[in-house]
């Protein structure tokens, strides 16, 4: 693999890892944090690694076996878990690990990396591969192992954050651009992908539009910037764009998004944040 490559997979594995960890905590909050309406004291959270929130309780998500790093990424209804891992070998694949714990690895053959992003509540996972020469495509696994690669026709992307519903529509971002670091106006698009047809988003007069959450109504969340720098969330529904603006904020993120229309908001620096309705 190119050094070049190499450099594009880290970066992009070390960004999805630091920045989203933490919405799995985000999306479950239910309360503030500390002591529970028990009155128990919440467990302490895992320093070094992620952790469920609920009802001001903190639970560790624990490691994966054999790995040397792991961040988890998402969860579904279940209390499924899917995130990416790294071991000694250097292999960078994906896991889904149960309620109880359980891990199941995995890897979308050919590729050198694979990052599992998002899982509905029928245990499909959606993410992002990378082959030998640092591209990326993406991918829709089934529980049976099954793995789909979504291309997007006649592209050279690269796909991002891609998050699926219970009606198998997979949301995420593609870049125009190999060189991400190397951005221009417009080439970064968001997408859904539904059975195999594609349907390119782009928030009107935006520079770049990312797609990076869909609930199961349709309504899809993702950020965009203006013409002027400004960086904001959006939520997509019935084909209109509405502009999301956390008070006091510049830059603004929307993730993921339920079917009650809650929009997860991650804090600047930290990803922690609120929960919008």
């Amino acid at each position: 693999m190119a050094s070049s490559a190499r450099t594009t997979i880290r970066r992009r594995l070390g960004v999805l890892i630091a920045g989203a960890v933490v919405v799995v905590a985000t999306a479950l909050v239910a309360g503030p944090a500390g002591a529970d309406p028990s009155g128990k004291a919440p467990a302490p959270a895992d320093p070094a690694g992620a952790f469920l929130v609920r009802k001001g309780g903190f639970t560790p998500l624990g490691g994966v076996p054999t790995a040397v790093a792991a961040g988890h990424l998402n969860v579904n209804n279940r209390g499924q878990t899917v995130g990416v891992y790294g071991d000694a070998q250097g292999t960078i694949g994906s896991f889904v690990k149960d309620r109880r714990g359980r891990v199941t690895t995995f890897a979308v053959p050919g590729a050198s990396a694979t990052v599992a992003a998002g899982i509905n509540d029928r245990g499909q996972v959606a993410g992002q591969n990378l082959d030998l020469g640092g591209q990326g495509l993406g991918f829709l696994r089934q529980p049976s192992g099954r793995v789909t690669v979504i291309d997007l026709p006649g592209r050279a992307a690269v796909q991002e954050y891609l998050a699926v519903n219970d009606r198998n529509q997979v949301v995420g971002t593609w870049d125009d651009r190999f060189d991400t670091d190397a951005n221009e106006p417009g080439s970064r698009h968001g997408f859904v992908w539904d059975r195999g047809r594609v349907t390119r988003l782009d928030v009107p007069g935006s520079l770049f539009t990312g797609a990076l959450g869909i609930n199961n109504r349709g309504q899809i969340t993702g950020s965009y910037d203006d013409a002027d720098g400004g960086h904001h969330g959006f939520v997509l529904q019935r084909g209109r764009f509405t502009t999301i603006d956390a008070p006091g904020r510049i830059v603004t993120d929307a993730w993921g998004i339920n079917d009650l229309g809650e929009i997860v908001i991650p804090e600047l620096g930290t990803g922690l944040g609120p929960v919008t309705r």
